[in-house]
């Protein structure tokens, strides 16, 4: 990957392609360290994932933000998780938030339901909470400027269970559009755990979005979903 690279977010100016970042925090909160510093464990995988683990790799195809004793970071299953929209946001940011939650949960069967910013709790926590942002404009601690459209990430505790998740997706992302509703895809995939895979590969997780991206899980998507689903 070209650019510079920080735990604070990934940023790539390519023509024709959209920089996506990342922010991952402990709740203390400490930052975790970024992909390049990150070990490449294999996972057992489960029987449902066996036939996609011949042919994905940890590290290129997918990543975790990160492990608590092996483990990828994970939210717990046993409690509904709210994904909501707050403030204002573009015309097709609810359809375009239904449509890739339906996604992300067929593929992880995660509790995620998507909720109004009303059922949120305060301060966000064990919720998933984005915030549609002009350029520079800050939100839940995070911005975004320059190719980068968008910007996710968690809070986890000290035995790897998320405890709240953030996105941010610039105002410009149209969420009636594939490209604007795989942007919103990819920053919810931080919010759930997941990093980056290698750029220019078919998948919902790559640093860059190209201008025809669809919100479609790859391979490697999928396998990561199933590892840190229920």
């Amino acid at each position: 990957m070209t650019g510079p690279q920080s735990a604070l977010g990934a940023f790539l100016a390519v023509p024709l392609l959209v920089g996506l970042g990342h922010v991952a925090a402990t709740a203390t909160p400490k930052v975790s360290a970024g992909p390049e510093a990150a070990p490449i464990v294999a996972i057992a995988p489960s029987s449902d994932a066996q036939d996609e683990s011949d042919h994905v790799e940890e590290g290129r195809d997918f990543a975790f933000q990160a492990r608590i004793d092996g483990r990828p970071i994970h939210w717990s299953c046993s409690e509904p998780i709210p994904v909501a929209v707050e403030g204002t946001a573009p015309p097709g940011a609810d359809a375009a938030l239904d449509l890739v939650v339906d996604r992300l949960v067929d593929a992880s069967a995660l509790p995620l339901t998507v909720q109004s910013t009303s059922a949120v709790p305060v301060g966000g926590n064990g919720a998933i909470r984005i915030r549609y942002v002009d350029e520079g404009q800050s939100a839940y601690g995070m911005s975004v400027s320059g190719d980068v459209v968008g910007k996710g990430g968690q809070t986890y505790n000290s035995s790897g269970l998320i405890q709240s998740g953030r996105v941010i997706v610039r105002n410009d992302m149209d969420p009636d559009t594939p490209t604007g509703q795989q942007v919103l895809m990819h920053e919810i995939g931080h919010a759930l755990g997941l990093d980056h895979s290698r750029d220019g590969l078919p998948e919902v997780m790559t640093p860059t979005s190209a201008a025809d991206a669809k919100p479609v899980l790859g391979p490697g998507d999928l396998f990561a979903l199933q590892a840190v689903g229920c």
